[in-house]
Parts: structure tokens; C-alpha cells; sequence
């Protein structure tokens, strides 16, 4: 039986390529994880710092409309 280990090249496109799909779910705190995975390995992945932008500017965006939805129903 062989085990296939796992190079932080591979964790990294693993984490990039399951960060990109939450985020284009909408779910912009898992697409985060993914993304500080990926700056853990390698703090200076560019992608991964501009998806990693992109997520927390979707998640305040989902945050405000949030807040705003709960204002509208008071």
C-alpha cells in the first residue's frame, strides 16, 4: 500500500482551488480559511492574498446587508 504525502504545492492549490468555489457560493468566511491556509504555507501567495481581499470585501458586504436587513424588520 502506498501513501501519497501531500507537497505544500499540492496543500496550496488544494486550499486555493476549494477557497474559490466557496467564495463564488457566496460562502465568503469558509472561502477565507482556505485562503489563511494557503498565506500559512506560503505568506506571500499572491493569489491567495487578493482572493483572500476579494472574500473579506464579499463578507462586509454580506455583513452590512445583513445588518440592514434586521433594521428593516424592527
Amino acid at each position: 500500500m502506498e501513501v501519497q504525502v501531500q507537497t505544500p504545492r499540492d496543500r496550496i492549490e488544494e486550499h486555493l482551488a476549494i477557497g474559490k468555489t466557496l467564495l463564488q457560493q457566496g460562502d465568503s468566511a469558509g472561502a477565507l480559511t482556505r485562503f489563511r491556509a494557503v498565506l500559512q504555507i506560503d505568506a506571500t501567495h499572491r493569489d491567495a492574498l487578493r482572493l483572500m481581499t476579494r472574500a473579506q470585501q464579499q463578507l462586509h458586504t454580506q455583513q452590512i446587508k445583513a445588518q440592514r436587513d434586521r433594521i428593516r424588520l424592527r
